[in-house]
């Protein structure tokens, strides 16, 4: 027989020791949303009748979903009941599995096709022989295939065993709370491995009979700290739990930490045998075989899937693609703080080694925000204020300087998923991060819209820098590339991880040459700049090649219009004896083929009435040479050239003669 009582399945998050609905979509903030006819209390946003707060990864004490399941002639559906829009006394079930069945296995099992592969209908609640409930916890935050997990140190044998009386007391309190009335008694048999616990519960009424139970989600989040409290690094963590407790009496709880579970329902073990030597780590002797086997064989699964994925990526050129930068997450320091009460954190314990990296990393990695002041112990406020006011990230994570201070201080470990963050980084922080990971990590502390200032400025500067040694030693712009792969050429990138990679590019062969990575764009451009000063005389811009306004070594000089005035910039050789003229004073260096003409030139009107001039040169020219554009009423098209310095340096050096008489007009 089965209670008749909502078995609160999807997806849920405790949160300062409240219960929310959790709702997430990719690329999309996650959402806290309060069940109806609850005000939550923290600061929460009210829509309607609905209270929402935005969640970031690794605010919440625990992400997880919920899902009973009923026996059906020993097969298992999803099932739902005492919900809106459902008859008493009846089920919804769905298969559980997608598709599996032909449509005569549908029909014999009274089911209906919802789609090619969704079956499902109602049933009454009396034909479920019995329910289980399954919960599934987030519980890693990196991928699964880091390399397999290393066993935990075993500390000393006489190191106390861990006190978790207040958490089996909250377990008690929550049963006690949430049963149904008149009941006389309840055992629950937990099964758990890695973020896997299955729930058979099971209640005896008043009327003497037993009945299963899909209990509440407080529960299931009773039972998970109690995992956590209750694990060791010498023993694990348990896999079977036999809770039983009567009205008013005290609560009665054994532990198996060495057999596997015997779990009601199929499900891939060896991942969750993964998981579980990644974030419950145990000593080698601890660890019983059948743990072992499915976890390595697992992990020999991966491998082979991973390395398909990476044929396939060097096949398509993608393996040097730096892996986009992860949104930060802003670790928890306490699981409930409650205004007068000491904060409460259900952590795991670390072995002595594990301690002392731990501790190491969380100080070292690089600061974010700082303050000369310290904070009061929250644990023991009487105490003099030592707790440093401060932050770090690594690029991934970002934790306030006290979480080092209350391991060192209290034990209190850090959270389960910034552990498991740590032990996949090998305890090896970074020495440096990109300036906009920083940036990002300080909005994210000050709870401010992401900004980074002078981020725009500061890649037109590197941009600048790199032209312009370029420009100065004759290098073609064609070997540069900025923000875009360009064809055997020098590309400067800023990637998705927020770093600045330069390489040489090969489209062909799809492949990066010579390849550095920087967190500053400066630092970058400086390599680039180095990298074309080694190799310029293979990089040269050809004789006939076009230059842009910005790439001319010589530019105007006086009131003469700037070079981007006119077109077909180049280097051009004028013989000697070619006569070119000038309108306008000899502080300027512009100067056209004798006989354009003034209309031709394309000049500002006020240099028709200027000084106007004609010139023959001395020996042969390599100067820089253009042609006007034309306008709305001049034709344009006339040949310019630029000198390297204005036209009377030149007159009094005899390297021009003037055409006499100066005065005279074309």
């Amino acid at each position: 027989m089965i209670i008749n009582q909502h078995p609160h399945n999807g997806a849920w998050a405790y949160w300062q020791d409240q219960l929310f609905q959790y709702r997430t979509q990719p690329g999309k903030p996650a959402y806290l949303v309060a069940p109806p006819g609850v005000v939550p209390t923290g600061d929460f946003e009210q829509s309607g009748e609905t209270f929402l707060k935005q969640v970031g990864p690794g605010e919440a004490e625990s992400i997880f979903t919920s899902q009973a399941y009923g026996f059906v002639d020993d097969e298992p559906y999803e099932v739902t009941y005492d919900v809106e829009g459902l008859a008493p006394g009846l089920a919804r079930v769905v298969w559980p599995r997608q598709g599996g069945l032909t449509q005569e296995q549908v029909a014999q099992r009274g089911l209906q096709t919802y789609d090619r592969l969704t079956f499902g209908g109602e049933k009454p609640l009396a034909e479920l022989a019995k329910v289980i409930q399954v919960r599934g916890t987030q519980v890693r935050s990196r991928p699964a295939l880091d390399g397999f997990p290393a066993p935990a140190d075993a500390g000393p044998a006489e190191e106390a065993e861990p006190d978790f009386t207040a958490v089996l007391d909250g377990l008690a309190a929550a049963v006690t709370a949430t049963a149904p009335e008149g009941w006389q008694g309840a055992g629950i048999v937990a099964r758990a491995l890695g973020g896997r616990l299955e729930l058979t519960a099971v209640l005896t009424l008043a009327d003497g009979q037993e009945y299963y139970w899909a209990p509440p989600p407080r529960v299931g989040q009773w039972l998970h700290r109690l995992r956590l409290r209750t694990y060791r690094p010498e023993t694990g963590a348990w896999f079977t739990a036999d809770f039983g407790l009567v009205p008013g009496g005290e609560p009665t709880i054994e532990f198996d930490f060495q057999t596997a579970p015997d779990w009601a329902l199929e499900f891939t073990e060896g991942e969750a045998a993964l998981t579980e030597l990644a974030i419950l780590p145990r000593s080698a002797a601890a660890t019983p075989p059948w743990l072992f086997q499915q976890a390595w064989q697992a992990y020999q699964d991966q491998l082979h899937h991973d390395r398909i994925r990476t044929e396939q990526a060097v096949r398509k050129g993608e393996n040097a693609k730096p892996v986009p930068q992860p949104e930060l997450a802003l670790a928890r320091l306490f699981d409930q703080v409650v205004e007068g009460r000491p904060p409460v954190a259900y952590r795991t314990r670390l072995s002595h080694t594990e301690w002392l990296a731990v501790q190491t990393y969380l100080q070292a990695a690089p600061v974010v925000l700082s303050s000369r002041g310290y904070a009061p112990d929250l644990l023991h406020p009487e105490q003099e204020s030592l707790v440093p006011m401060a932050y770090h990230t690594d690029g991934v994570w970002v934790w306030s300087a006290a979480l080092a201070y209350y391991l060192r201080e209290h034990d209190v470990v850090p959270p389960l998923e910034l552990l498991d963050h740590l032990r996949g980084q090998g305890y090896r922080p970074p020495v440096t991060l990109p300036k906009r990971v920083l940036q990002r990590a300080t909005s994210l502390v000050m709870d401010m819209p992401e900004t980074h200032p002078g981020a725009k400025d500061d890649w037109e500067r590197a941009v600048f820098s790199v032209r312009d040694f370029a420009i100065r030693f004759s290098v073609s712009r064609r070997y540069l590339s900025f923000g875009d792969y360009a064809d055997q050429a020098w590309c400067l990138f800023r990637e998705a991880d927020e770093r600045f990679t330069v390489f040489w590019w090969w489209a062909d062969e799809q492949r990066r040459e010579l390849e550095a990575r920087f967190d500053d764009v400066s630092q970058a451009a400086t390599y680039l700049i180095g990298q074309l000063y080694l190799n310029y005389p293979n990089l040269q811009r050809a004789e006939d090649e076009p230059l842009l306004p910005e790439e001319s070594p010589i530019q105007a000089m006086g009131n003469d219009p700037a070079i981007s005035h006119y077109d077909e910039i180049d280097s051009v050789i004028v013989p000697e004896g070619h006569q070119v003229e000038r309108y306008g004073p000899p502080d300027g260096n512009t100067l056209f083929d004798a006989g354009t003409g003034f209309e031709r030139t394309t000049l500002p009107p006020e240099f028709a009435q200027g000084p106007y001039g004609r010139f023959r040169l001395v020996g042969d020219w390599k100067i820089i040479g253009a042609r006007t554009r034309p306008g709305e009423t001049q034709p344009g098209g006339a040949r310019v050239y630029l000198l390297p310095q204005p036209l009377s340096d030149y007159l009094a050096r005899g390297l021009l003669v003037e055409i006499p008489p100066g005065e005279v007009r074309q």
